[in-house]
């Protein structure tokens, strides 16, 4: 199982970047969800979350539900990409200096010539993670009155093995086990 994958790049004041170890666990987390591995390495030495709120809160238990990979929805277009792909490492224009008008300075404000107006242009791109490049998303999972995003659910179901649902948290927090570990993973939304 590939526990990277469940990291996340971008602003944090903590680093959601890496895997770590804290407590006996072996954990992960993009913020939305967190994953944890009972293991008995020492801890990472980092500014990691604390990830208590996700597993040491008391949760109402379901009847167990196992979880299998949502399907592609027909009629909705992913809102995360570009056509099926996320750009970055964003190249400001040299020539409007990213401000995307002309400094000819010719009294009208037009677009700049270089850039076409965008401020610059992304250098790279990859498939977009919420719909694998599909242009489509996934289904969302609704357990009770709580909504789970379709992706994360995708992407936990296709990398921890057995993935069942087990509880439930007074906020939604959805409590999974799988062979070897446990998941937790945030609601968008609810019913109420």
């Amino acid at each position: 199982m590939n526990l990277e994958l469940f990291t996340c790049e971008g602003n944090s004041k903590f680093t959601l970047s890496k895997v770590f170890v804290k407590g006996g666990y072996r954990c992960t987390t993009n913020g939305r969800m967190a994953i944890r591995i009972k293991c008995d390495e020492p801890d990472t030495e980092g500014n990691f979350p604390k990830l208590d709120d996700a597993f040491n809160e008391p949760f109402s238990e379901i009847n167990p539900i196992k979880i299998v990979t949502p399907e592609l929805e027909v009629n909705h277009i992913c809102p995360e990409c570009d056509n099926g792909r996320i750009y970055y490492n964003f190249q400001e224009c040299t020539e409007c200096y990213g401000l995307g008008t002309c400094r000819c300075g010719c009294p009208t404000e037009h677009a700049c010539g270089t850039c076409g107006g965008d401020g610059g242009n992304y250098t790279k791109s990859k498939p977009c993670q919420f719909c694998d490049g599909t242009k489509k998303r996934y289904t969302k999972l609704q357990i009770g009155e709580w909504y789970y995003q379709g992706h994360y659910i995708k992407l936990a179901c296709q990398e921890l093995p057995n993935l069942t649902a087990i509880g439930l948290g007074k906020n939604g927090m959805l409590r999974l086990t799988f062979d070897g570990g446990e998941c937790a993973i945030m609601p968008f939304t609810s019913t109420k």
